[in-house]
């Protein structure tokens, strides 16, 4: 049987932990529902709360303020890409990463 990246598993049990506290149910009510396993479910919760917090990779460069294209200029971010118009708005950009910093 293929098993999926430790990432993976990860990212999915974090979404299934998610889901269960956003159900308003108990663990074991929810687990019963949807076919999971009680101990399975508690022992990834477990797992997942030890976890050292990830340390975002961050690396900045300057962009002379003669920088001038019509393409804008893109951010990306753990996975995550951002295209920004040369006129781009400030605070729609601060909204955006708002919201991503949320999706953790």
């Amino acid at each position: 049987m293929m098993q999926f990246p430790i990432e993976h598993r990860q990212a999915l049990w974090q979404q299934k932990i998610a889901e269960q506290k956003q159900s308003g149910k108990t663990i074991a009510k929810w687990c019963s529902q949807n076919n999971i396993r009680l101990s399975t479910f508690t022992a990834w919760k477990t797992k997942l709360k030890k976890r050292p917090p990830e340390k975002p990779f961050v690396d900045f460069i300057e962009i002379p303020q003669d920088f001038s294209t019509k393409a804008g200029i893109e951010i990306e971010i753990q996975g995550i890409s951002i295209h920004l118009h040369k006129d781009f708005d400030a605070q729609t950009l601060y909204k955006c990463i708002s919201v991503l910093r949320n999706l953790r």
